[in-house]
Order: structure tokens, then C-alpha cells, then sequence
């Protein structure tokens, strides 16, 4: 018995950088770059939401037209989500009039299908610029493959724009900074928490029901949004975050189309396709408003829980 039977993966990784060895060394280094970089990166984040929804007349074969809000900044859009089924849908921006695709694409290539397990859809990258809107022409499925019922359809979409590099606002701030760079050039291993912000609803439609986290004792990367409201009813909301009153969203966008939606018994987490840094201290307040008839009825009443998930730097 050499006790190497009793050795994990994990355990051996950590009993390799942990020594003293060249490689070991290096492998500390490595990952102590990639760290402040992902720091640093992170402070300059910005995550933004966008909503398109077409209102369907439930004719097959009909083509709908329907915008964004305006991108005020250049935005890399990565990921997206739906409850359309077979309609395919046409993207382009307002300002080139690029087209993602030459013809119109099965809507799942860019968003998937909520209630699912498979949750939010990743795609390659597609950079919007400044001042511009998305155009989407959305064309209904022929006669006998499941066309769009009739009424408003939903499709959001996630991107992120990184600002250019600046200096902290204030001295506070700047040691703030230091702190964190500090701990990670010790080596201190990153910790996963949750920041709940608890939305009381009374199912009441288009009744608004705010709710926030608990100021953060030290810095965090927010890197997932979940949450625990049913499949049945509908609403909007926005979040904005008090360090810096940076808004996730231009307006309201579907609270499905943001956090990872309860499935089976269970609430996913949608992970951000970057991690948003929060400084220590600061707030995400979350506004929910319950839904009105015509977007699918009032959520009943209700505690739920909204969950931003992170990791200390």
C-alpha cells in the first residue's frame, strides 16, 4: 500500500503547487496572473441585457419586425434566450446593417429555450457599435411544424462592453484595490458565496416589488444570477448596482431572460459570460414588477429569492 489510492485529483494538484519545486513555482505565478488580470478585467465590465419582443398576429409563414432598445455603447453580444420555439429570425445591426447570417436562422442558434435545462444559448461573438439598435425580422414556421401562437414573443440577449482602463475614483477606492491585489499576490484561495435579494410579490399584476442584497464586507466577482420564482406567470425587472449606479439594462427586460430559471425542482444559475466586479460595501438592488395580462399574468404571492452568485477575487 503506497496511500496514493487514497489521493484525489484535487489532492495531488494542491500537494504539487503547494512544493517547492520549479514547477510548482511557476504554476503559482501563472495562476496569480490570471487572477489580477481577471480583477482587472472585471472592474472595467459592464453587463448589459437587451429585450426584443415581437407580437406574433399567429399567421404561419408571417414575417414581424421588431427592435432593441439603443446600445449606447459598443456591446459584444454572447448569449440568449427565448420562448419561441421554431421561428427563425434575421439579426442585424442599425448603424453597419450587418447581417448575422445571410438568410433567416432557427432562433435556438442564438437563444435557448427557457424552462429547460439547457437554459441561456451560447453563440460566437458579435460586436454591436455605439448608437445602434438590433433588427430582428422574425418569420413565423410554415403550416404543420408548431407556428408562434398569437401575442407578444420574448427574446433577450446578453453582452458585455469592458470600458478602457482607468484609475480608481478616490483614495478609498485605491486601497480597496490593494487589498484585494494583495491577497491574491499571497496566495489566498478565492471563496464562492451568494448575495440573496429577497422580492416579497402579492400577485397583484403590474405591482412593483424591490428587493437588494446585503452590503458586501469585502470585494466579489459576481459571475451567476438565479432565482426561485415559478414557471407560471410572468414579470420584468431591472438591477443596477449602488457603487456606481451602473443599470444591467437600458428598460425592464423578462426576469427569465436574466437568472437561471427553476427546472425539475431545482434553480440553475446562469453564468455571466464575464465576472462583474463589486466593490466591498456596495449594494445590487433588484426592481421587480409583476406582469400584466397582455405579458402573461401576475407571478402569485409570494417570497422568492433572487440570487447573485461570486467568488472573492
Amino acid at each position: 500500500m503506497t496511500g496514493m489510492e487514497n489521493l484525489t485529483l484535487d489532492n495531488i494538484f494542491e500537494q504539487v503547487i503547494s512544493g517547492q519545486t520549479p514547477a510548482a513555482q511557476s504554476m503559482r505565478e501563472r495562476i496569480k496572473n490570471w487572477r489580477l488580470r481577471r480583477l482587472h478585467q472585471a472592474q472595467r465590465t459592464r453587463i448589459l441585457f437587451h429585450e426584443i419582443n415581437p407580437t406574433f398576429p399567429g399567421t404561419a409563414d408571417e414575417i414581424i419586425t421588431a427592435y432593441s432598445d439603443d446600445f449606447n455603447q459598443p456591446l459584444i453580444v454572447v448569449a440568449g434566450i427565448t420562448d419561441m420555439v421554431t421561428t427563425l429570425v434575421r439579426l442585424s445591426d442599425t448603424v453597419t446593417n450587418r447581417a448575422w447570417s445571410q438568410e433567416p436562422v432557427p432562433v435556438r442558434i442564438y437563444a435557448g429555450q427557457r424552462s429547460s435545462d439547457g437554459g441561456h444559448q451560447r453563440f460566437a461573438p458579435q460586436i454591436i457599435p455605439p448608437t445602434s439598435r438590433l433588427s430582428a425580422d422574425f418569420r413565423n414556421s410554415a403550416v404543420g411544424i408548431n407556428p408562434q401562437m398569437a401575442g407578444k414573443a420574448r427574446l433577450i440577449l446578453t453582452g458585455y462592453h469592458i470600458a478602457p482602463q482607468t484609475a480608481p475614483g478616490s483614495q478609498q477606492e485605491l486601497d480597496a484595490l490593494k487589498a484585494v491585489e494583495q491577497a491574491i499576490n499571497e496566495g489566498t484561495p478565492p471563496k464562492q458565496t451568494t448575495l440573496p435579494a429577497t422580492l416579497k410579490l402579492d400577485g397583484i399584476a403590474g405591482n412593483p416589488s424591490p428587493g437588494e442584497t446585503r452590503p458586501t464586507d469585502r470585494a466579489l466577482l459576481i459571475t451567476g444570477l438565479t432565482c426561485n420564482m415559478p414557471a407560471t406567470g410572468n414579470g420584468k425587472l431591472t438591477i443596477s448596482d449602488s457603487s456606481s449606479n451602473a443599470a444591467w439594462m437600458t428598460d425592464f427586460i423578462t426576469w427569465w431572460g436574466v437568472a437561471g430559471e427553476t427546472f425539475n425542482g431545482g434553480s440553475p444559475v446562469y453564468y455571466l459570460p464575464k465576472p462583474y466586479y463589486l466593490p466591498a460595501g456596495a449594494i445590487l438592488r433588484v426592481n421587480f414588477q409583476n406582469a400584466i395580462a397582455a405579458d402573461g399574468g401576475p407571478i402569485g404571492s409570494g417570497t422568492y429569492t433572487f440570487g447573485f452568485v461570486g467568488e472573492t477575487p
